[in-house]
């Protein structure tokens, strides 16, 4: 026979200590959430919501980028179907200044009673390719037949 090391309870008893009762008799009478957790304060309902919030906002960070990065691609791709003689972004800048110039120069010739005629080969720097070259369709632009 066990005996106890307490003066409290009986042989063949266990032997529980003071709070050990009181908690057994709170999960009784409230439940196991409130006696052994306690009551819902305000950081059970904040805490939960900030974190729904910073995931949320982490996700459309996620998509926003990811959108973001498909439009510049497709941008791009459209860009170089539809100027191919810009061979940067920069290069538009430089057109539509040359495209000014030629416009300038016709418009003072015109004051002037010149016939002049502007070249526009020397302004646009038209790439050579080969004629019998067949332009391939890029990726998501031109469907392949």
């Amino acid at each position: 026979m066990e005996t106890s090391q307490s003066c409290r309870g009986h042989p063949g008893y266990k032997n529980y200590k003071p709070y050990e009762i009181v908690v057994k008799q709170r999960v009784a009478k409230w439940g196991f959430m409130r006696a052994r957790i306690g009551r819902p304060q305000l950081a059970s309902w904040i805490i939960p919501i900030c974190a729904v919030q910073i995931v949320a906002s982490w996700y459309s960070q996620i998509v926003y980028r990811r959108n973001r990065k498909f439009m510049m691609d497709e941008h791009r791709e459209v860009h170089n179907r539809l100027h191919p003689l810009y061979k940067h972004e920069e290069l538009k800048y430089r057109y539509l200044e040359d495209e000014e110039l030629r416009l300038n120069t016709q418009r003072a010739a015109m004051e002037l009673g010149d016939d002049f005629d502007f070249d526009e080969l020397k302004i646009y720097h038209y790439p050579e390719r080969h004629p019998d070259m067949t332009i391939t369709a890029q990726q998501g632009v031109l469907g392949q037949k």
